[in-house]
């Protein structure tokens, strides 16, 4: 059973590498985010499961997910509250791209967003990145989104009209790690 909501702040959040064993709680996650169209978590739960499956995950090639989740209680039993999905432009030096990026509703609003990015531009610092890449739609349901990335430091670079469908427009996102 979830815990309370409260219990999923930025000091009681610990942030991890993924594990094969993530893969259907990641499935479930997507899902309950609410804001992804049946297409796209058709598409999350593929891009998952193919980060998952990747042998080498050190390498730079492919996709690579950090797990939020609060720790295990006596009950042995922790709690997945977040996860973001990124990899690496191909043909680029040194870009990366932000795929995915979904908290459980019950954790929403409460730090768990920005300690999954925070820990997503270490790695791509670490790995010598110098850029990041967020594309998300225009419709209402992605405003909070939009709003997200410019509060985390990204500069909307492009709106795109009509890109993905009729009133609904490509936003390009950059930042300069």
């Amino acid at each position: 059973m979830p815990r309370p909501s409260e219990q999923a702040t930025p000091a009681t959040t610990i942030i991890r590498s993924s594990r094969p064993d993530d893969r259907l709680v990641l499935h479930e996650l997507v899902a309950a985010a609410g804001v992804f169209s049946v297409e796209e978590v058709v598409c999350a739960r593929e891009l998952i499961d193919e980060a998952i499956a990747r042998k080498d995950q050190s390498s730079d090639e492919g996709y690579h997910i950090l797990i939020a989740e609060l720790p295990a209680e006596s009950d042995g039993q922790s709690f997945v509250v977040g996860y973001i999905l990124y990899g690496r432009v191909p043909f680029t030096r040194s870009s990366w791209d932000l795929y995915w990026l979904a908290t459980h509703p019950n954790a929403q609003r409460r730090g768990v967003a920005r300690l999954l990015v925070a820990a997503m531009e270490q790695v791509i610092k670490e790995r010598g990145g110098t850029h990041v890449r967020v594309e998300t739609s225009g419709t209402e349901g992605y405003a909070a989104a939009r709003t997200f990335y410019v509060n985390t430091g990204y500069a909307q670079m492009t709106r795109l009209p009509e890109f993905y469908k009729p009133g609904d427009d490509l936003h390009t996102f950059l930042k300069r790690l």
